[in-house]
């Protein structure tokens, strides 16, 4: 199978035909064409940069929005984390990771309230007072591990807090949809900048009608890359979730590169378009030939989920969630493939040590010859002991 650049191939430019003999009387037209082929080219040229210029500015900034929605969502699950990580273990570096959560969450939404309308505006308020709300009773819920209190009583309590969880989804939710509409918008835009450039050029060539077949045929061109080009970003913009965003060809080729990519991975651009990105998978599991599978798969169903142990360009690992989306054209051809990659190494070490603890405290309150009941506020019974 060909290349994603496949998707820029342009089509056959129209033939005028018949030698163009009509240019042969007046020797004054043809001078005339002749001095005007230039500016009419590059006019042609420099409105439809700016087409594309325009077009791809506003949809980076909207992904990138988008990019900043899920962080805010991945910050408040740390804290909430590590919040929980300090009541079962009483450990002061999970209230130190906590407040380091805090501060990334407040740096993600100063960073999305730059640019935000005032209807985003008053949703990113809301998400900040959510997250205040939900702090405070950590912070009290801290204060009372402190004083002595045990896990067993802390956290019911804690479990209760999910309900602002909810509510920082639902507001995202509402954040996120402002987002789509206004790629949506930057969509419409492209198409109507379209028209009136073609308008705009067309009544030009008229001046030099020699020219109007050819120019005809590059703007034909033109659109028709704009269009495959306008595609292939709306369908990479349908899943983003996280940082890693970029294109393979149909043969596992990296096409693409964003700047997350380049964070997480270490790569620039020049350095591993066009290398095969089973790169970033261990030795282990290239020999078991998984990025092929994950390949195959994708193609099949049309997308692929993992999660496992990838390498950064300078060997360090890390673990890493992996959405593979596979890219068709409206005839069902397999045009490439979207990746999604996201660093969750953080996050994983935090959930293996609080099930590791889990395990230590079930053993313990199993093995205890002391009932221990846990009781809610509204006197359910969560759970107890053998003893019990």
């Amino acid at each position: 199978m060909g290349r994603l650049a496949s998707w820029m191939k342009s089509n056959t430019p129209l033939d005028v035909g018949g030698g163009a003999s009509f240019l042969r009387p007046g020797g004054g037209l043809v001078v005339t064409l002749v001095a005007l082929a230039p500016v009419v080219t590059v006019v042609t040229l420099l409105a439809f940069r700016s087409i594309s210029t325009n077009k791809d500015a506003i949809i980076d900034e909207n992904v990138q929005q988008l990019v900043d929605t899920e962080e805010i969502c991945t910050q408040f699950e740390r804290k909430v984390a590590e919040s929980r990580a300090f009541m079962l273990t009483g450990e002061e570096r999970y209230v130190d990771s906590m407040l380091q959560a805090r501060s990334e969450f407040a740096d993600v939404l100063s960073r999305l309230r730059r640019t935000a309308s005032p209807a985003e505006m008053q949703l990113l308020n809301a998400l900040e007072t959510i997250e205040q709300e939900d702090q405070l009773q950590r912070v009290h819920l801290i204060s009372e591990r402190r004083a002595g209190a045990g896990p067993e009583v802390l956290l019911p309590l804690d479990r209760e807090l999910q309900s602002k969880r909810s509510e920082l989804d639902r507001v995202l939710h509402s954040f996120e949809g402002f987002k789509e509409r206004q790629l949506a918008e930057a969509r419409r835009f492209s198409q109507n900048h379209v028209f009136r450039t073609t308008v705009g050029v067309g009544s030009f060539a008229m001046l030099a009608f020699m020219l109007a077949a050819l120019l005809a045929a590059r703007l034909a061109t033109a659109l028709a890359r704009l269009k495959e080009s306008e595609t292939r970003l709306q369908m990479l913009i349908v899943g983003i979730k996280d940082y890693a965003i970029f294109l393979l060809d149909p043969d596992g080729r990296v096409a693409s590169w964003n700047w997350g990519a380049e964070r997480i991975y270490g790569y620039r651009a020049d350095e591993i378009i066009g290398q095969d990105f089973e790169r970033f998978y261990l030795r282990e599991d290239r020999d078991q030939r998984l990025p092929d599978a994950a390949l195959r798969f994708g193609a099949a169903e049309g997308r692929y989920e993992g999660a496992g142990w990838q390498t950064r360009k300078d060997g360090r690992l890390y673990w890493a969630t992996t959405v593979l989306t596979a890219l068709r054209d409206t005839a069902g051809r397999l045009r490439g493939f979207s990746i999604l990659s996201r660093d969750i190494t953080d996050r994983k070490r935090v959930e293996d040590e609080l099930l590791d603890v889990n395990r230590t405290l079930q053993a313990l309150n199993e093995a205890s010859p002391v009932a221990v009941v846990a009781v809610d506020r509204s006197g359910t019974v969560n759970s107890w002991n053998p003893a019990a």
